[in-house]
């Protein structure tokens, strides 16, 4: 688990969508 994905997710805008795809094609 990377926190600096979580920080640049909160910076993005806070875009769950586009998040959990992106953590869905990670995992």
């Amino acid at each position: 688990m990377l926190k600096n994905e979580k920080a640049i997710v909160v910076f993005s805008g806070g875009q769950d969508s586009t998040t959990c795809l992106f953590w869905a094609l990670k995992n």
